[in-house]
């Protein structure tokens, strides 16, 4: 494993997605995580940068749950990439990571947790929102 690899994996981006995200080929992106290249310092930021934002989001989130005391709690998860993306976010599997975390979080602190198709929930679309800023500012810079 490269640190490159541990930070897709992390993140729950598949190679097409860091390849979309960091502007380079999709065959780039693979000998990077093979170790075959050693990819620019620049990558490794951008990427330690999105994972660190999705732990954010999820803070975010589980602050806002655990502030409302709330009881239960529904999430909503995408079913697909595009529906992922639709949201803002890289893909299914980066979005799942952020909502596992959610979920393994708020279990801790007893509250209930159904994790339903889409993000059409309030909680979900909160977590979009954070994501949506956050994206944003990244253009701004």
């Amino acid at each position: 494993m490269t640190p490159f690899s541990m930070l897709l994996h992390a993140g729950g981006f598949p190679p097409r997605e860091a390849a979309r995200i960091l502007e380079v080929r999709e065959d780039t992106v693979r000998q990077w995580i093979k170790g075959r290249r050693e990819p620019p310092i620049d990558a490794l930021i951008a990427m330690a940068t999105y994972v660190a934002h999705q732990v954010s989001v999820a803070d975010e989130v589980i602050e806002q749950v655990v502030q409302d005391t709330q009881d239960s709690v529904e999430l909503g998860i995408a079913t697909d990439d595009a529906e992922a993306q639709s949201l803002g976010w890289p893909s299914a599997l980066a979005q799942h990571r952020v909502i596992g975390r959610i979920t393994a979080e708020l279990i801790i602190e007893g509250i209930e947790v159904t994790v339903v198709p889409r993000g059409s929930t309030a909680i979900s679309a909160s977590a979009a929102d954070a994501h949506d800023k956050y994206l944003t500012r990244r253009r701004d810079q």
